[in-house]
């Protein structure tokens, strides 16, 4: 569960593969379906929402669920996803760390954010 700086509401409903939106009294205003099934959402200071996807994916969308990017390769190479993408935040210089709750190990990777 997050909220954007608009006031909405934005729940993960992992088993209906949605995100739904709420306002702070409860009432619901639409609901995101042209993702994956997700684990954990992140909105950064410039409103980009950041979301893992447990089909081995993430997706970077705008405050209207449009879809600025999207990434997601099996594997256990680097930047390769091993298993589901259980969390995903953002640190102060746009770095994305994401974590995996594999079945046989725990794992942690950095997307490093490069200047073009």
């Amino acid at each position: 569960v997050r909220v954007d700086r608009n006031d909405h509401v934005l729940i993960v409903d992992r088993t209906n593969e949605r995100i739904q939106i709420f306002d702070t009294e409860g009432n619901f205003q639409e609901e995101w379906t042209h993702l994956g099934s997700g684990n954990d959402i992140y909105i950064d200071g410039d409103d980009v929402i950041y979301y893992a996807e447990s089909r081995k994916r993430i997706s970077i969308l705008n405050l209207d669920g449009s879809v600025i990017t999207q990434w997601g390769e099996e594997g256990t190479g680097p930047g390769q996803i091993v298993d589901a993408p259980h969390g995903i935040w953002v640190d102060s210089r746009g770095d994305i760390y994401m974590c995996e709750v594999p079945f046989t190990k725990n794992r942690i990777t950095k997307y490093e954010r490069v200047s073009e």
